[in-house]
């Protein structure tokens, strides 16, 4: 492997160790939110609108990632492990990355499928969240309201992709040029990921919480993580197999980990978090795989 191939992996595990040894990064938690609305907005600078070819395929995309978000959860929830519940509600319900795309590509499949699904997919569950994170959270000690739940993915997603979208409209010249610095996503990637992973550091040494709850939190993330690629390929079939696959399997951690903090506690938002290794990881496998065909 070349090392421009294993720079993104190593630059990952240097953010999450750097974010697990110094705890005191979690004092900069007030600018994920911003760095997530650049995100998004570089992202959707990009979005080809003739790319985006809606299909009956997606709608049975959407419900089985529906299904693997809400049912999971509420079965732990209700045989009373509220811990779990919560963790494999927020990997559950994250919707799809914006590199499922690109790994689309390398692997010779349908990209425009992709692209789709992480369209609608971002926007679907986000306006569902508006309503299912208060209920979900009614007994919580955070306030947790509709207004409030709005106000926050508004920031996050819907207001970044909308201007996104609406720049390249009206001044495609000044996109054009914006959109030669997307390369720079990675990197605030890369540093909202080491502020949310000092988020985890700091709670659980506060906490003093022990490491065999740690290793639950990671196992649930890798059984989710292949339960999401697996059941996306069975749901696609023969025809959409990888594409789906990719679609449910891949996804934007950032987005689920920032409202498991503002919602739940930093332990929770340890299982989005852990996800990233894990589907990366699958990733990985995947490309090894088809390279060698």
């Amino acid at each position: 492997m070349k090392l421009p191939s294993l720079l993104r992996p190593i630059m990952l595990a240097g953010a999450l160790g750097c974010g697990l040894l110094v705890p005191e990064l979690a004092q900069l938690t007030f600018a994920v939110p911003w760095i997530l609305f650049m995100m998004v907005w570089v992202v959707a600078l990009q979005i080809d609108i003739k790319m985006l070819m809606p299909t009956r395929t997606h709608l049975y995309f959407i419900l089985a990632h529906l299904a693997l978000g809400l049912i999971p959860a509420l079965v732990l929830h209700a045989l009373g492990y509220h811990l779990w519940g919560n963790v494999a509600f927020f990997i559950g319900m994250t919707p799809t990355a914006t590199a499922a795309s690109v790994v689309m590509s390398f692997l010779g499949g349908r990209v425009p499928y992709v692209i789709t699904a992480f369209f609608l997919d971002n926007i679907i569950i986000s306006v569902l969240m508006i309503f299912i994170l208060p209920v979900m959270f009614s007994g919580s000690s955070a306030h947790v309201s509709i207004g409030d739940v709005l106000l926050r993915l508004t920031w996050i997603m819907l207001l970044p992709l909308s201007l996104g979208l609406l720049m390249q409209t009206i001044l495609p010249r000044i996109t054009a040029t914006l959109v030669r610095y997307k390369r720079c996503n990675f990197f605030l990637w890369i540093s909202t990921l080491m502020i949310l992973s000092s988020n985890a550091a700091a709670f659980c040494k506060n906490q003093d919480t022990p490491t065999e709850t740690l290793i639950w939190v990671g196992v649930i993330s890798g059984v989710f993580c292949a339960v999401n690629f697996l059941v996306g390929a069975w749901v696609g079939g023969r025809e959409m197999r990888r594409e789906m696959s990719q679609s449910l399997g891949q996804k934007n951690t950032l987005y689920t980990t920032y409202l498991a903090l503002a919602y739940a506690n930093p332990l929770v938002a340890l299982g989005p978090i852990f996800y990233i290794f894990f589907h990366n990881l699958w990733n990985a496998i995947q490309l090894y795989n088809f390279e060698k065909k």
